[in-house]
């Protein structure tokens, strides 16, 4: 076993005292103020992340590939300003189910925020493609996996190739909050300000979360209309997808519009496709080891998929 794969192992033991910890401290609620519980949320999110990241600092801002032991393989697709590390508790998960796992980064992350000026979504939408290009001349079948903006890119890419076995697009936005309104602001402080600061809500301990710690805690105000460009171009295709899909998404997701999951749901044009609403995480919540039990999830979608092909090619037979 490699020294990555052990170096991963013990981050998923670590994953999993940190769950049993968020349990009891929710079976607190009914006794203490909900901003005690909260404190110690984030007291436990301090401690365990320091103590997990530290191990993997070098992995940070690296893309991965874990060959599996089945002829099916999972593109997985990391959010805007983030890297391919948030996907990598998941990309394990897969891995040991069988499948071969390629996280790619994206144009423009892993470096320096300025990186990603001159970048624009279609950059991201072609590497994307090609990415799965070179994934389908080894698999017979390959799934892609976006998270947020990259959700975006993984809808897109299943508009442009019908051999896609599958979507999954967790936190996807369909519509942002305020979408307008958002919009307007944004262009206004474009012009006086070139690069604007991440805010996070109160719940997320933003000195020592992974996301912290992974992702562009500024980035230039003219490439969030390039994510805007990816979400619009994703949304407005959705109906040409005919392949199974998965939608995932946060309750109260503080980014994104709460009916996003039912608009994708609903107008995608698969007949195999489920959605699920995610309680007590954040938007970025495959990042968020206190939900690590939706990767079950994952893996149920796709192990269903790969069945109803298995009985597929039998009838065929």
């Amino acid at each position: 076993m490699t020294t990555e794969r052990k170096t991963t192992r013990t981050k998923k033991a670590g994953a999993k005292k940190i769950i049993a910890r968020v349990q009891k401290i929710t079976t607190q609620l009914s006794e203490k103020n909900v901003s005690d519980v909260v404190a110690n949320m984030k007291e436990v999110y301090t401690r365990e992340y320091e103590k997990m990241l530290s191990d993997d600092h070098d992995l940070l801002n690296k893309p991965f590939t874990w060959p599996g032991t089945n002829d099916s393989a999972v593109l997985l697709i990391h959010g805007w300003t983030s890297t391919p590390f948030e996907l990598r508790t998941l990309g394990q998960r897969l891995n040991e189910e069988g499948f071969t796992v390629h996280a790619p980064l994206l144009a423009g992350h892993g470096t320096v925020p300025k990186d990603l000026e001159d970048v624009c979504w279609q950059q991201w939408s072609e590497g994307i493609r090609n990415e799965y290009t070179a994934l389908a001349r080894s698999y017979k079948k390959v799934y892609v996996l976006g998270v947020s903006t990259g959700g975006s890119l993984a809808l897109l890419l299943a508009q442009k190739e019908s051999s896609v076995a599958g979507v999954i697009a967790v936190g996807a936005p369909f519509l942002m909050r305020s979408e307008r309104l958002g919009y307007v602001i944004a262009r206004l402080v474009g012009i006086v300000k070139k690069y604007k600061k991440k805010i996070y809500p109160f719940y997320v301990n933003g000195d020592t979360s992974v996301t912290r710690v992974i992702a562009y805690q500024k980035y230039p105000i003219k490439n969030a209309f390039q994510a805007f460009g990816a979400i619009k171009a994703a949304r407005k295709g959705i109906h040409s997808i005919t392949q199974p899909c998965f939608f995932l998404q946060a309750q109260g997701d503080h980014l994104i519009h709460p009916d996003s999951i039912d608009q994708f749901y609903d107008g995608v044009s698969s007949m195999n496709k489920k959605k699920k609403v995610v309680e007590n995480v954040y938007h970025n919540f495959l990042a968020d080891t206190t939900a690590s039990h939706v990767h079950g999830d994952i893996v149920d979608f796709l192990k269903e998929c790969e069945s109803k092909r298995e009985r597929k090619v039998k009838t065929q037979k």
